[in-house]
């Protein structure tokens, strides 16, 4: 059910048009510009909506959904104009693409944490940015124990990987475990990334090492200088 629904969430149309202010697709977790991660491709990417729109209804009938017996969830999401136009569109794409009736509920900021803490929510609207640049400050969010682990996932298959990526000696070996954790969220689904985050910045060309690709959206003074004008 879960993979379903994030199948017929149409990333192209999210971040071009929903958006549509350079967001990109999500196709896993990790952003592309954290440092020590190559992201392999993900299935989901390969395939047109179409193609994944049809996968879906199948696995929402094999869970026992369909026209005579519709699945029925509350998207909850925090008070925002665009989280509205977010959920809005997505709940549409589930409507029209696996006949899921949505109901959408949003809440004001500390309602909506409390909310989110205790569970009581079907599907929930969230976001994250790194508090460091390297891919585990995504992916152990989804690690059993994790604090912040808010979808309740738990895989103890995702938890080894991301446990032995702590041990690896070498960039190459990580990376390979990171694709592995991000494999299996792809395949189980507790989380349904949409689009990636983009800041626009206006930087006088004279201003050189500002981090263009930096997930956590911070600028060190020390990495910047000023050329000749």
């Amino acid at each position: 059910m879960r993979l379903a629904l994030s199948m017929t969430i149409d990333r192209r149309i999210m971040a071009e048009k929903v958006l549509g202010t350079g967001e990109k697709p999500a196709w896993h977790f990790t952003p592309d510009v954290t440092a020590g991660f190559t992201p392999e491709t993900s299935p989901f990417e390969q395939m047109s909506q179409q193609e994944l729109n049809a996968q879906a209804k199948t696995l929402l009938q094999a869970a026992g959904y369909g026209p005579q017996r519709p699945l029925k969830l509350t998207l909850l999401y925090n008070t925002s104009e665009n989280h509205q136009k977010i959920a809005i569109a997505v709940a549409s794409m589930w409507k029209k693409n696996l006949g899921v009736d949505v109901k959408l509920q949003n809440q004001e900021w500390k309602t909506y944490i409390d909310s989110r803490n205790t569970g009581n929510f079907d599907v929930i609207r969230a976001s994250w940015v790194g508090d460091y640049n390297e891919p585990s400050t995504f992916l152990s969010l989804l690690t059993s124990t994790h604090s912040g682990n808010i979808s309740r996932f738990n895989d103890p298959a995702y938890d080894k990987i991301i446990n032995q990526a702590t041990l690896e000696t070498t960039a190459e070996a990580r990376n390979a475990d990171y694709n592995r954790a991000e494999k299996i969220l792809t395949e189980k689904a507790p989380i349904a990334p949409i689009y990636q985050y983009t800041n626009g910045r206006l930087i006088k060309p004279w201003v050189k090492g500002y981090p263009i690709n930096n997930p956590e959206d911070v600028a060190y003074s020390r990495t910047m200088y000023i050329v000749k004008h």
